[in-house]
């Protein structure tokens, strides 16, 4: 059981994008900080699966939105960010890996608010997923 950082193939970002010029795709909505969890099975209460060993967890970006730009562009589109991102930690994670990714970020928004995110727990018999999510009302 260990702790894994996953982050996706992207071009670096090499620089802010002029207002003037044109972008492939503009994606607007919302990002998320996603806390993934793989279990054996789901949590039952009063039952043998009322504690249950993590096999594998990690922390990724993601989001619709988000997701989809940063697949345009490991594919080498432009792409461009429209949306609110929180100004804690998990925001700065996440304004991070977008840059990182080459996504312009010139409209997106940074709100004095925590980030949106998600606990996801995956059943591995099944390969279902359960999504608890919190989103900053101030976002």
């Amino acid at each position: 059981m260990g702790t894994t950082e996953r982050t996706g193939v992207g071009r670096p970002f090499t620089g802010a994008r002029s207002a003037a010029m044109p972008v492939d795709v503009v994606g607007v909505g919302a990002n998320s900080i996603d806390f993934v969890y793989r279990l054996p099975a789901y949590p039952r209460p009063d039952s043998a699966f009322a504690k249950l060993p993590i096999t594998e967890h990690w922390i990724s970006c993601g989001g619709q939105v988000t997701t989809a730009l940063a697949t345009c562009a490991a594919m080498g589109l432009s792409t461009s960010y429209i949306g609110t991102i929180g100004s804690d930690a998990h925001g700065r994670r996440m304004r991070d890996e977008l840059q990182r990714r080459g996504i312009d970020l010139s409209h997106a928004i940074t709100r004095d608010a925590g980030n949106p995110f998600a606990v996801i727990l995956v059943d591995d018999r099944e390969g279902e997923r359960v999504v608890l999510w919190h989103r900053d009302p101030r976002l």
